[in-house]
This record gives structure tokens, C-alpha cells and sequence, in this order.
């Protein structure tokens, strides 16, 4: 029985790690819907209420998805909701009283910040390698 109850243990641990749930690597490029050309730098986010995943975006526009844990993607057969932050165009000024300041201006449209507003999911099937994602520029 014993044996028997090892080998059931195994078999499971095996299946684990070899597929049935295991991660994907996801990469993609995130352009402007208007002209088709790269955003250069931000961070698209995939998550779940149990999970995050982020990848950073390269001045051409692509990135690759890393997970916070011990491997690298995302795991399969989950939907994740999609947002894109982080891509201000920093402005430094000095003020009037001689310290210096700086505003951001936001590239994309805001609403990709948040869930609720990006109309952005992905669904990781473990075919699907790459996600493309066009977005608006701000207002």
C-alpha cells in the first residue's frame, strides 16, 4: 500500500511539472493603434486575483513575461486581466525659487492603467506565445 501510495505521489509531482498547469513564456510588441510604431518603454501587466506577471517594455516595443515566482511566464489555462503603466514622458524644469521639478505626461491612454477600463485580456492556453496589443495615445 505504502508503495502504492508513493507512486501515486509521483506520478502527480511528475505531471505537475511537466505540463498539466505549469507556465508559458508570453512575449509580444505594444504599438500606437494611429501609425503602428513602437511604444519604447512602460510595463504590461498580466493578472489574476491569486497571480501577477510583468513584462518590461524595450525602446523597439516588444517584451517578454516574467513571473514574480520561481519560474519564468505565466500559467496556463488561467484568463488574466491586461494592463499597461509606467510610460510617462518625464519633463524636469526649474521653479521659480530655484529647485528643480518635473512633470509626467502619459503617453497611452490612461485607461489601460486600470483593469476595469483597458478592455485587455489574455488567455493562456499553452499555444498561444505571443500577444500583441495596440493602445491610443493620450489626449
Amino acid at each position: 500500500m505504502t508503495k502504492k501510495l508513493f507512486l501515486t505521489f509521483a506520478l502527480i509531482g511528475f505531471m505537475t511539472m511537466v505540463g498539466c498547469g505549469g507556465k508559458q513564456q508570453l512575449t509580444g510588441t505594444v504599438t500606437f493603434s494611429d501609425d503602428n510604431t513602437p511604444l519604447d518603454r512602460g510595463a504590461v501587466y498580466f493578472s489574476t486575483p491569486t497571480f501577477e506577471a510583468m513584462g518590461v517594455i524595450k525602446s523597439d516595443g516588444t517584451y517578454t513575461v516574467s513571473s514574480t515566482g520561481d519560474r519564468d511566464g505565466i500559467p496556463k489555462g488561467q484568463t488574466f486581466a491586461v494592463t499597461i503603466v509606467g510610460v510617462d514622458d518625464v519633463q524636469t524644469f526649474r521653479a521659480s525659487d530655484g529647485t528643480t521639478d518635473s512633470t509626467r505626461t502619459s503617453l497611452i491612454d490612461p485607461k489601460y492603467g486600470r483593469a476595469e477600463t483597458s478592455g485587455l485580456t489574455f488567455t493562456s492556453d499553452g499555444r498561444t506565445r505571443t500577444f500583441n496589443i495596440q493602445v491610443d495615445r493620450a489626449r
